[in-house]
């Protein structure tokens, strides 16, 4: 498989809702997340409302949608431990999702929704392996 160009993709705040592919390009774009800015569109030449990957007035900071973003998305792969800083390093290696470690895909699983996961992740983990087995 190819490395995906993770600067190709895009969404703009309003659309994540967190799911496989918009985390796995969260988890990418984390360190610029995490500076309080939000990835330009690939697809537009036009200046950008730094922050708001937008070109639109709003009523937040520039800063407040990227890092809003970015501690939702810190926050789920902390609930993981060390699978999810396995998820990061590997994506952060340019790792394809065919090359992701089990216990990678798994913290990616954890992370998708479009809300967080009541269960924490051991006992999640435990209920997906015996859902599996079945």
């Amino acid at each position: 498989m190819s490395i995906p160009d993770w600067d190709s993709f895009w969404w703009p705040p309003r659309d994540i809702t967190f799911t496989r592919d918009q985390v796995l390009w969260l988890i990418y774009m984390l360190p610029l997340l995490t500076e309080g800015c939000w990835p330009r569109d690939p697809n537009q030449s036009s200046i950008d409302v730094p922050g708001s990957g937008l070109g639109i007035k709003s009523f937040r900071a520039p800063f407040e949608n990227p890092a809003m973003v970015a501690a939702e998305v810190e926050a789920r792969l902390q609930r993981t431990g060390l699978a999810g800083r396995v998820l990061y390093y590997q994506l952060r290696a340019d790792c394809t999702w065919g090359d992701l470690e089990k216990p990678a895909r798994s913290a990616l699983y954890y992370c998708c929704g479009w809300k967080r996961k009541a269960q924490p992740y051991s006992i999640w983990l435990a209920d997906r392996k015996d859902r599996l087995r079945f």
